[in-house]
């Protein structure tokens, strides 16, 4: 595969198939974004991924949108608390083992991200804790399953 610049993606790369043809999904965003990892239960995400289906266009714009909600809201001033994610992989005797916790990307304009990178500065917390407690948060409180 050959990667060439495409005019409509700010001269980032396009990954070409043997047919020279564009793989993978299209760019929707020309501005470059930063990407905060976490981890989460897989049933907590295969949930995020309805919630989204129903309610936005893509996971991004559905994390996007519950990290502003997150920040302007500050349920943690009215008594939420901070959950810390687990390993996606644990050891036992050197053998390796899934935990059914799933690492994801939080992908974010970049301004959000030095926002959130200030509160947990703030808070002495983690981007990590910052970001799985918002995520429960949401699918808690926000789009609670009925």
């Amino acid at each position: 595969m050959a990667k060439v610049a495409n005019s409509n993606t700010a001269n980032k790369p396009v990954t070409l198939s043997h047919r020279r043809s564009p793989v993978g999904r299209p760019r929707s965003r020309l501005e470059s974004l930063a990407v905060i990892q976490t981890r989460i239960p897989e049933p907590m995400y295969r949930y995020c991924k309805v919630v989204q289906s129903i309610r936005y266009p893509s996971l991004t714009e559905m994390f996007e949108d519950m990290l502003i909600r997150f920040d302007t809201e500050r349920p943690w001033e009215h008594g939420l608390l901070w959950r810390q994610p687990k390993s996606a992989i644990s050891y036992h005797d050197a053998d390796a083992m899934r935990t059914g916790w799933k690492q994801i990307n939080i992908n974010l304009k970049k301004d959000l991200k030095s926002k959130i990178i200030t509160t947990c500065k703030t808070l002495n917390i983690s981007m990590s804790a910052y970001s799985y407690t918002a995520l429960y948060w949401w699918i808690q409180y926000v789009y609670p399953q009925k």
